[in-house]
């Protein structure tokens, strides 16, 4: 690897040192094969690093258009997806504004509010009624 001085593999940080690692990369790259959400990406994409995304699984659901994507299964693609953004600060930059306008859909109180509407329909569909507090 030409650049592997510059890639960093941290293993697992503490959500303190883990904001300061996403805060400060030229970029995120997550590309898992299997991946039912990919908090990874909404946490790069809150602190406004680009993401480098596989372009499987649920990633471009969660991601959209705030991700570079590439093949997971091809070494190659992977390593021009990382020069595309290494070589060109106007991507990386409209990556991360994309990323942090995206990242608002990803909340605790917009999780918490989607999972009431679910138990809402649910009992609904159940025949029950809901009261409201």
């Amino acid at each position: 690897m030409q650049h592997k001085d510059r890639v960093i593999f941290t293993g697992r940080l503490e959500r303190e040192r883990l904001t300061l690692a996403l805060g400060g990369a030229m970029a995120l790259a997550f590309v898992s094969y299997f991946e039912g959400f990919g908090i990874p990406v909404a946490e790069a994409m809150r602190c406004g690093t680009p993401v480098v995304a596989a372009e499987a699984t649920s990633l471009p659901e969660v991601a959209g258009d705030a991700a570079h994507y590439c093949d997971p299964f091809n070494v190659s693609d992977i390593a021009r997806a990382l020069r595309d953004i290494w070589s060109d600060p106007v991507r990386r930059e409209q990556l991360s504004t994309a990323g942090l306008k995206r990242s608002q859909r990803y909340t605790w109180d917009r999780a918490a509010e989607g999972l009431w509407a679910s138990f809402e329909r649910m009992l609904h569909d159940a025949g029950l009624e809901v009261k409201k507090r």
